[in-house]
């Protein structure tokens, strides 16, 4: 089986699970709603807490969504974490574990983005997130902290407001502090991790709609003595699409002011 074959089934599982949770809309399913802004719209964000070992029932992992318009033709919706109704403080995407336990959480977030206009495609498509670790005693070997945004797709649905097969965009993934955390010999406290990831649209131009779904995942390891905890602070998705240059805005507007002008002159030698 070749490696596009393999990433086609791949996703085709990440979406039909995605599919599945939309349908059966159980208990563990948060469904955001739709984000409309002047280009672009995230319609149908749903946050689906697949398990969370250990602890309660899966809650709501990833909060509800605010959208942002940055700058003519991008926007973006920040997950900022605010904690449960329990304990206000506390960050629901997180995994700890102590005393030889294992821990492990697991978050589900999908949505389809489409650009407003058929004539203004999606012209680049980025992720990030953030957050903090904390690391006191043990060993490199037995205690550990790490995330994993690598099961990210993105699969094109549209070109230039036209269906199109679906096919699966390229990804490049990065963690600039590293994704797994071992103990040293002094304690790690507030340690910050970050995730990033970016789509290439290069072969996709004139893309329109987009599902876009990913797994996130939170775990830690522990020995006797040892305690291990890691969370997400932030999620963000920002999307830029094409939009008229300034340039040609205005003279587009000359040219109308020019119509505008020369109408008037017609009119009062009429």
């Amino acid at each position: 089986m070749s490696i596009s074959s393999k990433m086609m089934r791949r996703a085709s599982w990440v979406f039909a699970l995605l599919a599945s949770v939309c349908v059966a809309q159980t208990a563990n399913a948060f469904n955001h709603g739709d984000f409309v802004g002047p280009n672009i719209m995230y319609l149908n964000v749903i946050d689906s807490p697949q398990f969370v070992v250990p602890g309660p029932a899966p809650q709501q992992l990833f909060g509800a969504p605010n959208f942002n318009n940055h700058v003519l033709g991008t926007n973006s919706l920040v997950f900022n974490q605010i904690g449960d109704t329990i304990n206000p403080v506390k960050l629901p995407f997180n995994s700890s574990a102590s005393n030889g336990t294992l821990g492990f959480t697991d978050g589900l977030l999908g949505t389809t983005i489409m650009s407003n206009n058929a004539q203004q495609p999606i012209t680049s498509l980025s992720l990030s997130e953030f957050g903090s670790y904390s690391l006191i005693g043990g060993t490199a070997a037995g205690t550990k902290a790490g995330v994993s945004i690598d099961t990210v797709q993105a699969m094109v649905r549209e070109i230039n407001g036209v269906p199109v097969a679906p096919f699966v965009l390229p990804k490049s993934v990065s963690y600039p502090q590293g994704n797994l955390f071992t103990a040293t010999a002094l304690p790690q406290l507030n340690q910050t991790w970050h995730a990033n990831v970016s789509f290439d649209l290069s072969q996709a131009v004139g893309a329109t709609k987009i599902d876009l779904v990913l797994d996130n995942t939170l775990f830690t390891m522990s020995e006797q003595g040892s305690i291990a905890y890691i969370d997400k602070k932030a999620f963000e998705i920002t999307t830029t699409v094409m939009v008229p240059e300034p340039g040609t805005i205005i003279l587009g507007l000359m040219g109308g002011l020019g119509l505008v002008m020369i109408g008037r002159k017609t009119w009062k030698k009429a």
